[in-house]
């Protein structure tokens, strides 16, 4: 038996499910943020290799994306698939001008956006409170890669 051929429209919705589902996983603050607490106990990874990573997914689904047949999508998912391929190409190209290089500034970056976790984190049980503590142990992690980045940006001229 061959395999199920999904219809254009089908295909986009998967592919905007990864997208969503993929930043989620890599923003747990935001996923948090917005009330998914599935990540509730870590936070981003900021090291060059995931970010590294991170692109290359975005290369990938933007691959799989332009091949959907836009002709054959109907007129609110020939928007989506404009979306998806903007917000896609957007990620890739932040990487390619070397923007993780400069991870913070003075609205955003770890020593904004930690601080303001305990006032959308839940604290309603243990596990709540648990996954805070790992938190807590993992941003010296984070500011580590922060510096890394900030050195990689020295070093890449990208100040």
């Amino acid at each position: 038996m061959g395999s199920i051929v999904k219809d254009s429209n089908t295909q986009l919705h998967c592919y905007l499910d990864e997208y969503w589902e993929f930043v989620l996983k890599n923003n747990p603050s935001f996923a948090t943020y917005i009330g998914d607490h599935r990540y509730n106990d870590v936070l981003e990874d900021l090291s060059p290799r995931s970010i590294a990573l991170q692109t290359e997914w975005y290369k990938d689904l933007l691959g799989k994306t332009e091949m959907i047949d836009a002709a054959g999508l109907n007129s609110e998912n020939r928007v989506n698939h404009t979306l998806l391929k903007d917000t896609l190409n957007n990620h890739i190209g932040m990487y390619e001008y070397m923007v993780h290089y400069v991870p913070l500034n003075q609205m955003q970056g770890p020593h904004i956006d930690f601080p303001q976790l305990i006032e959308y984190h839940p604290f309603h049980t243990q596990k709540d409170i648990d996954n805070y503590i790992a938190r807590l142990r993992a941003f010296p992690l984070q500011i580590d890669q922060v510096i890394e980045l900030l050195g990689n940006g020295i070093t890449n001229k990208c100040t």
